[in-house]
């Protein structure tokens, strides 16, 4: 793969965290969406089975098949995306194993989508054969009507149990790139079939995935089209109902699956943005909630879209906490990759005969450092006298720290991140030892 895949730098690591969020926040609202309605869909035809119910389960299920191209571009494109930032993020011979997992998701995806598709066909071959049925009676148009209505309710249960298994391969695989990312890869399968954190983040996955779909189907019947879509008052009462009711049930949970998914989660693999990204999403969790039993009062439009929208900004931010998670975890492989970048660039310019940049250690310690360190007196942060002695034969463990520093002693606030690429932290770890051990002598 390292033939394959030329070395990149650290400023393109984070490109790539950038895409990776974007192409996981379509990947997943996308999935999520169609998993929801699915399984709304089948709960509001076969279990509940009424004729309000079988009508909104039509709706439900036709909005993210409406058009081809959703689930191509939405879907099938996104994961292609996906599992390519995946191949190019983890290398050192780890690329066979996400391919099997990667391709073991996208097959099952495919399956689901294709019997969801199935499904949605069916139902509006139904709605036709019953209108026709009052002017045919031979027995074989009776015949077909059954023989459809058994592909129906087989490619019901085959498209929720596959989607259902999609979902939970998500939340398995989340889990499998951080272990994998730390080295700490689990033998039996066992580990991530009956995993506490997969299953928080299973449960956390389908409650989000009803969310998705009732407060899309909200959106798009009652405000975006209300104007175009032909029903009665009656029936656009019972989605209201049925959307905002549920839609709140399924929101309540996830505050608490989120903080359970933090508090399971490798120290390793949190950060302060992490955190960060997490307390926006249950905030605006809340200002959901707030807003729909608000819209159950006054019925403004305003309320409902202001809802939807911040839900599209929840998965969004929801795709930058996996993110984050998996690039912290995988931090000291980004600084290896960033060294035999710079390694590569000036071995490569060196052939051209181009001159390289030569990095001013001691201006970058003018800059950054003097405001807060001193080499013999504590200033905002401690004396280098008393925290270089640890460094001083490891300097690659300096500069990791200067790349990516934690609070260490409580007597002084945590150090922020300094912006440095790994090659000018690696040119600063050696100026500070270098002037340290003159110092003493």
């Amino acid at each position: 793969m390292e033939r394959i895949i030329l070395p990149y730098s650290y400023e393109y690591i984070k490109v790539l965290e950038l895409v990776s969020i974007i192409a996981n926040s379509i990947y997943y609202f996308y999935f999520m969406w169609l998993f929801g309605s699915v399984f709304l869909a089948y709960y509001l035809e076969f279990i509940r089975r009424d004729d309000v119910s079988t009508f909104i389960a039509d709706k439900v299920l036709s909005l993210p098949l409406k058009k081809l191209s959703l689930p191509i571009v939405l879907g099938v494109f996104s994961i292609i995306v996906v599992f390519s930032l995946d191949l190019v993020i983890f290398q050192d011979g780890k690329f066979l194993s996400l391919i099997l997992i990667n391709g073991l998701m996208s097959f099952v995806f495919i399956l689901g989508l294709a019997f969801a598709w199935t499904y949605k066909y069916t139902y509006q071959l139904i709605n036709l054969l019953q209108k026709s049925a009052l002017e045919e009676s031979s027995k074989h148009f009776i015949q077909f009507i059954q023989n459809n209505f058994k592909v129906h309710r087989i490619s019901s249960k085959l498209a929720l149990v596959f989607l259902t298994i999609g979902l939970f391969a998500l939340a398995s695989s989340f889990n499998y790139k951080i272990d994998l990312a730390l080295f700490e890869v689990k033998s039996s399968l066992t580990s991530y079939l009956f995993n506490l954190i997969v299953i928080v983040r299973f449960l956390e996955l389908v409650t989000l995935s009803l969310a998705i779909s009732l407060l899309t189907t909200f959106f798009y019947y009652i405000i975006w089209q209300e104007k175009d879509f032909e029903l009665s008052v009656n029936f656009q009462d019972r989605i209201k109902k049925f959307t905002i009711n549920f839609g709140l049930i399924t929101l309540l949970p996830l505050p608490l699956f989120l903080f359970l998914e933090i508090f399971l989660l490798p120290s390793r693999g949190l950060s302060y943005s992490i955190f960060l990204v997490v307390g926006v999403a249950v905030l605006l969790i809340f200002l959901i909630i707030n807003k729909l039993n608000a819209y159950k009062k006054e019925e403004l439009h305003s309320l409902g879209t202001y809802s939807f929208y911040v839900l599209v900004i929840i998965v969004i931010l929801f795709a930058t906490k996996d993110t984050f998670t998996v690039a912290n975890s995988l931090k000291p492989s980004f600084i290896q990759i960033s060294r035999n970048f710079v390694k590569y660039e000036e071995d490569l310019k060196s052939k051209l005969n181009i001159s390289t940049i030569n990095i001013n250690p001691e201006e970058i310690f003018n800059a950054k450092c003097v405001a807060c360190h001193e080499f013999d007196k504590a200033l905002v942060g401690p004396p280098y006298n008393l925290v270089l002695p640890k460094y001083e034969n490891d300097s690659g463990k300096l500069a990791k720290f200067i790349l990516n520093p934690v609070k260490v002693d409580p007597a002084y606030p945590p150090m922020p991140a300094q912006g440095l690429i790994p090659a000018e932290a690696d040119a600063l770890a050696d100026y500070l030892l270098k002037t340290y051990k003159e110092r003493v002598k």
